[in-house]
């Protein structure tokens, strides 16, 4: 689907440019037009679905896709990073093109540009927020800058390598809903509502993302309310319900088939290619879909494809946390003893004392603290102030004493 604040929605961008390409076609912000191309609720970087969702990113990963009918008159055109901080944090950013051109060298074109944030609430429970920068250009007569925001939830009741892993959510789409003018007269900047500019229309998506048999098996299940806060000056009724379904079958861990039914009313078919540990890549996948629009409805489009790549590299979540406490637990601690003590075998008591009080205050776990506690004390004792070198004793006695 096309799910950026503006392209989940936006029936300006293609659906204009269509009219003069296709069928004729008007504006109406009941009917929606959706791409279900690029991702669907369950890829990590599908941001314009569920903001979310990039939660589930265990690396840094990047993802293109292209999207273009047979003629290559009309295309779409994304990239999306994703960037898990810890296990809290994720960061996310998406560009969307898309674009028409007609008789007489003129085109239309959206861009965006996509900023979102993930927060892992609980360990099964997700809240994410993006904000979106879209620049339309409508034929060269009206271009401007409009703004808009989702904000999402995403649940995963189940995680288990018997019964599969399940993931839940629920997403409101355009809660800040761009504003896109038509006059030519219209301003650059179109913030919220403008004198003579449409409201993009909001929505609320459930979607459900399931894998089991063994990974073998994904199904992925979307039902979108379209136009929820709807205004009837616009005309039509609001509250229309798209649905969507897809499952992929992997007939081995690196090669799967797809059949997916999309909100626009048609049938696609496609396949999955998946590798691991290649180069710099710690996976990479591609993703080929297809299909003729006039298989179910007629589009006027014909045939129509799409393909992906996927890419994930560096180290995981899991990695890079358990480095950074291996550095802060382990080495950190040692590094720091062993400058203590070269001071002290440089007889420089009153800097090696203080160096190894360093350790005793900043690492009281750390293996070596009761070395520390008496070459500490010994430093005192050279420096034959032996009252502070007694209280350190003392101390490191009785702390050994609780210990045991």
């Amino acid at each position: 689907m096309m799910h950026t604040s503006f392209i989940k929605t936006s029936v300006l961008g293609l659906t204009v440019a269509a009219s003069s390409l296709f069928a004729e076609i008007t504006y109406a912000p009941h009917k929606y037009q959706q791409n279900d191309w690029f991702a669907e609720f369950g890829g990590n970087t599908a941001m314009y679905v569920n903001p979310a969702s990039i939660s589930e990113t265990e690396q840094l990963e990047f993802s293109a896709a292209f999207f273009s009918s047979i003629s290559g008159e009309a295309s779409q055109e994304y990239l999306s990073l994703t960037y898990p901080m810890d296990y809290k944090h994720t960061l996310g950013f998406s560009f969307f093109e898309n674009g028409a051109s007609i008789d007489g060298g003129k085109s239309y074109g959206e861009y965006a540009f996509m900023f979102g944030y993930a927060y892992n609430l609980f360990q099964f429970i997700s809240l994410g927020i993006d904000l979106s920068v879209l620049y339309i250009n409508q034929f060269d007569d009206v271009k401007q800058l409009t703004l808009g925001s989702d904000i999402g939830v995403s649940w995963n009741p189940l995680a288990s390598s018997k019964l599969g892993y399940l993931l839940v959510g629920l997403s409101l789409q355009n809660i800040l809903p761009p504003a896109v003018a038509t006059d030519n007269d219209a301003p650059m900047f179109v913030f919220f509502t403008t004198k003579d500019a449409y409201k993009i229309p909001t929505n609320l998506n459930f979607s459900l993302f399931y894998r089991g048999l063994d990974r073998s098996l994904e199904v992925k299940i979307e039902a979108s309310l379209i136009d929820i806060m709807h205004d009837e000056d616009e005309g039509g009724e609001g509250f229309n319900l798209e649905t969507s379904f897809t499952v992929t079958y992997y007939l081995s861990p690196h090669l799967g088939v797809r059949g997916r039914f999309t909100k626009e009313g048609y049938f696609v078919a496609g396949a999955t290619v998946n590798v691991k540990d290649v180069s710099i890549f710690r996976y990479l996948s591609l993703d080929l879909e297809m299909s003729h629009d006039d298989l179910y409805a007629k589009k006027n489009r014909g045939f129509i494809w799409a393909v992906k790549i996927t890419s994930r590299f560096g180290d995981t979540r899991e990695e890079k946390i358990g480095e950074e406490r291996y550095r802060r637990l382990k080495i950190e601690p040692e590094n720091d003893y062993r400058a203590a003590m070269r001071l002290y075998l440089n007889r420089q008591f009153l800097e090696a004392a203080y160096a190894f009080g360093k350790v005793q205050t900043k690492y009281p776990a750390f293996h070596l603290v009761d070395q520390a506690a008496f070459y500490k004390a010994k430093s005192f004792e050279n420096l034959r102030m032996h009252k502070a070198a007694k209280s350190v004793y003392e101390d490191a006695i009785k702390h050994c004493s609780e210990v045991r």
